[in-house]
């Protein structure tokens, strides 16, 4: 990935962006002469304009080094633990003290991999955490689905930093566990590959993620969904939020939906093969521009997420379908029906879901998941008039129960409004045990 320059689905045009971030790589090993690619990439990224720190999970061997090393300019940072255990010890510390439950939760939701190299991973993510709470980076963007890609992940979950991060070869079909790949997917802005045969095993793994135009440019946006459509034989949707936490990265938040109502211009045009460019008050796209292969289809399916009534409104004129992510109140579902104005344009609700046979540990595991955003959500949804110091209902955010209680509440939520109610993970005390419940007893329920 090239910041400010757009070459995921094939667009090669240069990225108009209001500003230029420091970018933070992740990589395996810094220097490595068998990972010439990155290195290239590194100085073609420098040469544009845009500040990067490289972040390595390992020292070097000892291996001779390229010359073109010497063109860069990054710092380099090394997270291995064998060498800087003390530093990292402390570090973690730090991270503990200072931001607590988001550093338990990280720790709880990396153990539940039942992985000892994730451990690992998770002490190098503190450690690269306390270095990103004193010189912040806008986005991390990880080289390989294994090591550099997991505490790229962790670290995400203590920061709010996004990330993406680029697969390759051996990482994603022998050294990281399907179920892994996919967390790591799920939560990342976007996943890159080099050949077309690791895109087509990609989309078989993972699907469509909620991108946000504040940190990807539309035209980024374009290419990432057309070439997900084009692997998936014309099955793909894209879906865009504004996004949270973008003030701790430093990233302008205002004129939300200005921002996303340019982005889904953009995209239109670039997917219906419209070259006549484009001039918006946040973004432009240069007469000429376009994509560089014919879309699977010229118009992808857009939903928007949402908790807003102009956002919902800005839906209701442009996209197929509006996202309450985290949301499981059938008051809000009815809500933003009248925010959107369109019965045409669906309603998609999608939460933390727990079934077990054991309803008290189910409630109890889904309330423990919830709480890594509900300090976001738990206070956007306006049917609940919480005072400000009132505590958040986690039962409002969470889909949990034995099966005959999720299937209820689903049902809830159908009625209300919803076309469609995603159950989000863990699914089950354990995700096998969890989808065989929801399949087996959940879904018959529903009509």
């Amino acid at each position: 990935m090239t910041p400010g320059t757009d070459v995921v689905g094939g667009i090669h045009t240069k990225a108009e962006t209001p500003q230029s971030p420091t970018i933070g790589y992740l990589v395996s090993t810094w220097p490595r002469l068998s990972a010439t690619f990155i290195l290239n990439e590194v100085i073609a990224v420098e040469r544009s304009g845009v500040s990067v720190r490289i972040f390595s999970v390992k020292d070097p061997d000892g291996e001779p080094v390229h010359p073109a090393v010497a063109q860069v300019a990054a710092r380099v940072s090394y997270l291995s633990l064998p060498r800087h255990r003390k530093a990292a010890v402390h570090a973690n510390l730090r991270v503990l003290c200072r931001h607590p439950g988001r550093y338990c939760r990280t720790l709880l939701y990396a153990l539940r991999f039942r992985r000892r190299a994730i451990l690992r991973s998770f002490f190098q993510a503190g450690y690269l955490t306390w270095d990103l709470l004193r010189e912040p980076v806008a986005h991390l963007h990880a080289h390989f689905a294994h090591a550099p890609a997991l505490t790229a992940m962790l670290t995400h979950r203590m920061t709010g930093i996004p990330y993406t991060f680029t697969a390759h070869a051996r990482d994603i079909y022998v050294e990281t566990p399907a179920e892994l790949l996919r967390a790591q997917a799920e939560r990342a802005q976007a996943v890159i590959t080099c050949t077309e045969y690791n895109r087509r095993h990609l989309a078989r793994q993972i699907g469509p993620a909620a991108l946000n135009p504040s940190t990807l440019h539309p035209v980024e946006l374009a290419g990432q969904a057309a070439a997900l459509d084009l692997a998936s034989g014309g099955r793909a949707y894209l879906g865009l939020v504004a996004g949270a936490w973008l003030d701790r990265l430093g990233l302008d938040e205002r004129r939300p939906v200005q921002r996303m109502r340019e982005a889904v211009e953009i995209v239109r045009r670039l997917h219906s093969g419209d070259r006549s460019g484009f001039t918006g008050e946040l973004y432009r796209l240069a007469s000429g521009a376009g994509l560089e292969y014919a879309p699977e289809r010229s118009r992808i399916p857009l939903m928007i997420g949402t908790w807003k009534p102009r956002m919902a409104a800005l839906a209701g004129e442009a996209a197929d379908e509006v996202k309450i992510g985290g949301c499981a109140n059938p008051e809000m579902v009815r809500l933003m029906r009248k925010w959107i104005g369109n019965d045409n344009v669906g309603i998609v609700v999608g939460a933390v879901t727990v079934v077990d046979e054991d309803g008290d540990a189910a409630r109890a595991r889904a309330a423990a998941e919830v709480q890594t955003y509900l300090d976001v959500v738990g206070r956007l949804d306006p049917t609940l008039e919480l005072a400000a110091n009132d505590p958040v209902p986690p039962d409002r955010f969470v889909i949990a129960g034995t099966p005959e209680e999720v299937a209820a509440h689903a049902q809830l939520l159908l009625e209300a409004g919803a076309k469609r109610v995603e159950f989000g993970t863990p699914q089950g005390l354990t995700t096998s045990g969890g989808v065989a419940l929801l399949c087996d007893r959940v879904l018959p329920l529903l009509h």
